[in-house]
């Protein structure tokens, strides 16, 4: 160890290391005599050597003051003198038998006496606080505790943002452009007016900022915050990485997407047992974002295993996997699950519940031209409102639930923007006879002419009829989609809420007169007819006239009834075999 005065002091302050009482034996069984540690005067008093230290790693006796002070070649001839080295009887064939020799021949040596003395001298300035080198010290020590206390308000900062999913920085790094300089900065500020420590350290900072004279460190640079972030993820990980090895077996989870770099960015996420409070609990944790482009299954899995060896995490402790439904991840040839359980059989795959719902309801939609339309209709309603600030303002005055727009990738997400339409219709179709009277000159041909289709389509009972039905049959699927992608949830229980959505649908369509009667009383509300112009469907989407009788009071609305439903209730009789 190379020695400054800063060290050397605090080394001083210590002490002695205290001699162990057990000692190793050398070759020959002894142990060094207890003539090594005393000396006897002349007047036959007994005095402990205080200079004399031993190193259990190198099972070897040191001077300690001479290790601390000592800078010349001369005295580090002595072993007892030189670092690293001391006497040991593991260097001499006669063990410690000659220790005592050496020990008396060092302590009586000019070099020795001389730094012993230094030694001293030293102790006593120290113990009556009148060393310059400890004045020093404390002033070091003061700095290290400042920027300990400001990096701990720092850190408290970067956890808050982080939990909160707050940006850390803005467009600028200057403190004086508060409106600019991002949540960072900005909280320190807002912590430094009741902070006097972070209060002085920034206003340090500003005046450098302002005047353009540099500063040593200030820690409040992006460098640093990614810095500081890396650092807690790092923490986080390690802990997360602890409790996956405690439980021993694992799940793996992994899924894909571009961010708006167009960036493709892989997500790791292990799934593991851990014990709580005396309580099992099931835990999903993030491991890591991957850059990653490849998209070929056998390519997916070898980088999946390669991070997972990384971790130190045993690639045959996996017993589960969980994607979504894509060839290149749920493929049973060259998917993902497929490579991985060549190389491990017993990590079982399951296609992610949630993104299988999704993909009932898409296929579901897409089943039927009327069910298309409807929603498409509802995207259309979006758009042409939310083109301008003044379209915008019709519906917010107007509605209470203002148009969502239809999500791509969570279908069971839609059941806002259904809501919105299907609850409050004929305030809808007031809003679109306001935009084609105050913007009848503004509106392109366009807008004109989608605006038109739509008040035409939202004024039929089709409409009305497709709003009734599919707010009940997404609202119970929303409800099972949170549900599935509970923290925790096991198969058993998946498996059970899959199971009561099927019985929910069975009962919508078991009660589809009920809900036929419900859109027609909702339709003579509005003044509008219970018609429709194309009263049934072939399963090719072929349209056809039903001619025949209806089976209950053969009333022309029964048939309605009836007929009607084999246009409609067709998606989400579809939807209920997807599930199947």
């Amino acid at each position: 160890m190379k020695w400054n005065q800063s060290n050397r002091n605090e080394t001083v302050l210590k002490g002695v290391p205290t001699i162990p009482t057990r000692l190793d034996k050398d070759i020959n069984g002894n142990k060094p005599s207890n003539s090594v540690f005393f000396v006897k005067t002349k007047n036959g008093e007994s005095l402990k050597r205080d200079w004399l230290s031993y190193s259990r790693s190198k099972e070897a006796f040191f001077c300690f003051p001479c290790l601390l002070f000592c800078n010349s070649t001369e005295t580090q001839k002595a072993k007892l003198a030189r670092p690293g080295v001391g006497y040991s009887h593991l260097d001499h064939s006669t063990g410690w038998k000659k220790l005592l020799d050496k020990v008396t021949a060092h302590q009586v040596s000019s070099n020795h006496l001389q730094l012993y003395m230094e030694w001293k001298k030293l102790v006593v300035k120290l113990k009556n606080n009148t060393s310059v080198d400890l004045m020093t010290i404390r002033h070091y020590d003061a700095e290290v505790q400042k920027w300990r206390d400001i990096l701990k308000r720092y850190l408290d900062v970067v956890l808050y943002c982080s939990t909160h999913d707050l940006a850390l920085r803005g467009s600028s790094s200057l403190l004086s452009e508060t409106e600019n300089n991002g949540n960072f900065l900005g909280l320190l500020q807002l912590i430094a007016k009741y902070d006097p420590l972070l209060k002085s350290h920034l206003a340090e900072v500003e005046d450098a900022q302002r005047s353009g004279r540099p500063l040593k460190t200030t820690y409040l640079s992006g460098t640093s915050q990614n810095e500081l972030l890396s650092l807690c993820g790092n923490k986080v990980r390690k802990e997360i990485l602890k409790r996956l090895k405690e439980s021993k077996y694992f799940g793996m989870s992994c899924d894909a997407t571009p961010d708006r770099s167009k960036t493709e960015q892989t997500t790791l996420i292990l799934r593991y047992v851990h014990l709580i409070d005396n309580e099992w609990s099931v835990e999903e944790s993030f491991i890591e974002f991957i850059e990653f482009n490849l998209k070929k299954g056998v390519q997916l899995a070898e980088l999946y295993l390669s991070r997972l060896k990384h971790f130190g995490v045993p690639e045959e402790d996996m017993r589960a996997q969980g994607y979504d439904n894509g060839s290149n991840m749920a493929g049973v040839h060259k998917g993902v699950q497929a490579e991985i359980q060549r190389v491990n059989k017993f990590a079982l795959f399951s296609p992610c519940s949630g993104h299988s719902l999704n993909l009932c309801g898409v296929h579901s939609v897409q089943s039927t031209p009327r069910s298309k339309k409807y929603f498409s209709n509802i995207q259309r309603l979006y758009v042409l409102f939310s083109g301008s600030p003044g379209r915008w303002s019709i519906i917010t005055s107007t509605l209470n639930l203002t148009f969502k727009s239809q999500s791509e990738t969570r279908w069971s997400e839609r059941v806002d923007s259904v809501k919105a339409v299907a609850t409050q219709q004929p305030r809808v179709i007031i809003c679109l006879q306001k935009l084609l009277v105050a913007f009848d000159a503004s509106l392109t041909p366009d807008a004109k002419t989608t605006a038109e289709d739509l008040l035409k389509y939202f004024s039929s009972f089709e409409s009305i009829l497709h709003g009734t039905i599919w707010t009940k049959v997404m609202q119970i699927n929303q409800e099972t989609s949170l549900l599935l992608q509970t923290r925790g949830i096991s198969l058993d229980h998946q498996a059970a809420l899959v199971q009561n959505l099927k019985e929910d649908l069975q009962l919508i369509r078991d009660s589809f007169p009920k809900l036929y009667l419900e859109a027609t009383n909702v339709a003579k509300a509005m003044n509008i007819s219970p018609d429709l112009k194309v009263i049934g469907t072939s399963l090719s989407g072929r349209l056809r006239r039903t001619a025949r009788p209806n089976v209950l009071n053969n009333s022309t609305e029964e048939v309605h009834v009836e007929a009607t439903s084999k246009i409609i209730i067709k998606s989400f009789i579809l939807f209920a075999y997807c599930i199947l």
